[in-house]
């Protein structure tokens, strides 16, 4: 699995890059500027995203404004300014800085959980769609 960590502190980031291995994450890329936070998403789509709200360059919640515009993927907000981020983006797990790893931990099963129940939805209904489909074929006769 690939997460992307848009973070421009260096420390912060490499605890987070420690975290998600742990979790299982293989490839791992960091961003430290919006820019560079866009065309990381737009080379390898991400399966996770972890975002500071605030960066040096540019500003996170714009980072992934402009990401998830192109592509579904779960955010988990990992920031020094909490209350901001559920206004934005009301269905994103935030950590709050400092994080335990356990929090850590806990978002990022809440996201995979979120993200595994969206994907059994959309085959189901998928499915439902076909069936549908089907039954209407059969009903009129072949076309």
């Amino acid at each position: 699995m690939h997460a992307l960590i848009i973070e421009d502190d260096a420390v912060i980031a490499m605890s987070i890059e420690d975290e998600l291995r742990d979790l299982g994450y293989s490839s791992i890329e960091i961003a430290v500027t919006e820019e560079e936070a866009i065309q990381a998403a737009a080379k390898a789509r991400p399966d996770l995203l972890t975002c500071d709200g605030h960066l040096l360059s540019g500003s996170g919640l714009g980072a992934v404004r402009k990401i998830i515009a192109s592509c579904s993927v779960p955010v988990i907000f990992i920031t020094g300014d909490p209350e901001h981020v559920p206004g934005w983006f009301p269905k994103t797990r935030v950590v709050a800085k400092p994080f335990s790893a356990s929090a850590l931990c806990s978002a990022v099963e809440h996201a995979s959980h979120s993200v595994a129940h969206r994907k059994a939805s959309s085959l189901a209904e998928k499915s439902l769609v076909g069936r549908t489909v089907r039954v209407q074929r059969t009903i009129a006769g072949p076309t």
